[in-house]
């Protein structure tokens, strides 16, 4: 499995573009540079840079409702039905899409 350049990530503002670059210093003190956007493009910058926060949160989140399913018993699904079936589906689905 692929792993991506480990967050956090930010944006750098330029003349015409944002960067999107790690906060981890390479050789040249600077960041390592993820990929550059147009600078009308802010709300995908800033989608683009939260993104490894983003995976982590939907792990972690996947990991718990793991562990909490066997806690809820002999409730009926219906009561819990966000927590069993909608969000972690759509956490797998996402940390998935991210990992490739």
């Amino acid at each position: 499995m692929e792993k991506h350049t480990p967050g956090p990530w930010d944006f750098i503002d330029s003349k015409k573009l944002l960067h999107i670059e790690t906060a981890i210093d390479n050789s040249s003190g600077a960041g390592i540079h993820i990929c550059s956007v147009p600078k009308s493009d802010r709300a995908n910058a800033r989608l683009i840079a939260v993104s490894p926060d983003l995976l982590e949160a939907c792990e972690l989140m996947y990991e718990a409702w793991k562990q909490l399913l066997p806690c809820l018993g002999n409730n009926s699904v219906r009561d819990y039905e966000l927590v069993l079936t909608t969000a972690p589906v759509a956490c797998a689905r996402a940390i998935s899409r991210a990992r490739g």
